[in-house]
C-alpha cells in the first residue's frame, strides 16, 4: 500500500513464498522501492490451529506444521514415548492388544518419498507353560506387517528385552489410497522365541495419508497358558524424513 506500516499475514501453506511491494511516499525513507520475494515469514504460534498452516515455534526455533490438532516440524518428525501398557495372557488371550503409548502422523504430512522409521522396545515374562505369541504392525486398523505364523516362546523367561523396528517408504503425494512399502528391519526377540521372525504381508499396502495415521504395534497371546505371561511396552520411537 501507500505506507510503510507493518503487516502480518498468517495461514499460508507450506512451500509458498511471500511477495512484498512498496510504492507509497514513505518507501524511499523506510523501504527500498520495488517488489521483493522472500522466504515466507511465519506466524509465531507454537501450535498451528488451522489444517495446513505453518507457524514458527519461538521456543524450539523450528517451523512447524499442523492439522488443527497435531503439530510436527516441517522437515521431519521425531516422537518418543515411554512407560507403556502390559498385555497379559490372563486377561487378553486370543486378542491382538494395542501397545501404547503411540504417536500420530497428521493428515497430509507424508509426501512422495517420505520415510517412516519406528521402533518398539518391550519386555516379556513367561510362565511354566507359555502360549503362542504373535504381533502385528498396523497403521490405524490396517495391518502393515505380520508374521506368517505365531511363535512358541520359551518357558519361565524373566523380564527379557525385545525390540521390533520397521522402515516404510511412501510412494505418492497425500491421498485416500497411497501405497506405502514397509520392511521389518530389526527383530531382536530371540530372547523370547526361537527361529526366524518373517513378514507374510504383501507390500506395498495402501493407506489414507490424507487422514491422520497412528502406527502401532499389536501383540497377541494365543491362550492363557500357565503362570505369568506378559509383554510390556517400555518405549517407542518414530522418525519421519520428508
Amino acid at each position: 500500500g501507500g505506507s510503510a506500516t507493518s503487516r502480518t499475514v498468517t495461514g499460508f501453506q507450506a512451500g509458498y513464498k511471500a511477495s512484498l511491494q512498496c510504492s507509497g511516499s514513505n518507501c524511499a525513507t523506510n523501504w527500498r522501492v520495488g517488489t521483493y520475494e522472500t522466504d515466507l515469514i511465519l506466524s509465531s504460534n507454537a501450535t498451528p490451529v488451522t489444517a495446513g498452516m505453518v507457524s514458527y515455534n519461538t521456543t524450539t526455533g523450528q517451523p512447524v506444521y499442523g492439522d488443527g490438532t497435531n503439530t510436527v516440524p516441517v522437515s521431519g518428525y521425531k516422537c518418543t514415548a515411554t512407560s507403556g501398557n502390559t498385555n497379559s495372557s490372563a486377561s487378553g488371550s486370543g486378542a491382538f492388544v494395542q501397545m501404547t503409548p503411540t504417536c500420530t502422523i497428521p493428515a497430509n504430512f507424508l509426501l512422495a518419498g517420505s520415510t517412516i522409521d519406528t521402533c518398539f522396545n518391550l519386555e516379556a515374562t513367561t510362565g511354566s507353560t507359555a502360549p503362542a505369541f504373535s504381533y502385528e504392525y498396523r497403521f490405524g486398523s490396517t495391518v502393515i506387517i505380520a508374521p506368517a505364523a505365531a511363535s512358541t516362546p520359551g518357558t519361565s523367561v524373566s523380564t527379557r528385552s525385545l525390540t521390533l523396528c520397521f522402515h516404510s517408504v511412501v510412494w505418492a503425494a497425500p491421498g485416500a489410497a497411497v501405497d506405502i512399502d514397509t520392511a521389518l528391519i530389526n527383530a531382536e526377540i530371540t530372547n523370547l522365541v526361537s527361529g526366524t521372525i518373517s513378514n507374510d504381508t504383501n507390500q506395498p499396502v495402501a493407506n489414507a495419508t490424507n487422514a491422520a495415521i497412528t502406527p502401532s504395534l499389536y501383540t497377541q497371546w494365543a491362550t492363557a497358558g500357565v503362570g505369568t505371561n506378559t509383554i510390556q511396552m517400555l518405549s517407542s520411537s518414530m522418525y519421519i524424513r520428508r
